[in-house]
């Protein structure tokens, strides 16, 4: 028997002809699992092809728009809720501008800026504002606002100005008390408090 490489493997080993023709053929597992996940998509993709494709892609989209509030929402719930394997979400993704993760990231930022700017919903802290589309912790959520749009989340509430603090009124200095005439007649203060000229004060007294 000729063992050397290149050589056909002998019968009965996987890979060599058998009775009817039939050829055995070893897979990795791996690649075995990428096609099964390939075969799965494209049997919920339904038989338009692409177009089915696109709809199921277009269904999960909407199931995640819905679903924002969710702190726990990821590619395996979203899987799982789908009927498909994680790594097949991933796979049906892979021609999508952004991954699944990345685009629950953007919706909720998005939804996010626009609770911040709406003055309706001046009441809520920044923290609810986050929590509300599913951001559990306020430091991770200003880190990914902060990356995303280059402000700060408290820089976008209403009656701010972006990047400067309030404006504050010029300081009004006081008016100085003229100074009297050197012709003016002195004043004596009066009885009752009223200032009056000196000579009057002695034509009174005559």
């Amino acid at each position: 028997m000729d063992r050397r490489p290149g050589n056909t493997l002998a019968a009965g080993a996987p890979g060599a002809p058998r009775p009817g023709g039939a050829v055995a053929v070893l897979v990795p597992p791996e690649l075995l699992h990428e096609v099964m996940c390939v075969l799965a998509v494209s049997s919920r993709a339904g038989p338009r092809g692409p177009g089915g494709r696109a709809e199921l892609v277009e269904r999960i989209s909407a199931f995640i728009d819905r679903r924002l509030g969710d702190p726990a929402l990821g590619p395996g719930g979203i899987a799982a809720h789908h009927h498909m394997s994680v790594r097949s979400l991933h796979l049906l993704f892979r021609g999508q501008p952004e991954t699944v993760s990345a685009m629950i990231r953007r919706r909720r930022l998005e939804r996010c800026r626009a609770d911040l700017a709406d003055p309706r919903q001046r009441s809520r802290t920044i923290t609810e504002i986050a929590a509300r589309w599913g951001f559990r912790h306020p430091a991770q959520f200003s880190r990914a606002f902060r990356a995303a749009y280059g402000t700060a989340p408290r820089e976008l509430r209403p009656g701010r100005t972006a990047g400067r603090p309030p404006a504050r009124s010029p300081a009004v200095p006081p008016t100085p008390s003229p100074e009297p005439s050197r012709d003016s007649p002195p004043v004596v203060p009066g009885r009752t408090g009223a200032q009056m000229p000196a000579d009057a004060i002695s034509m009174m007294d005559r």
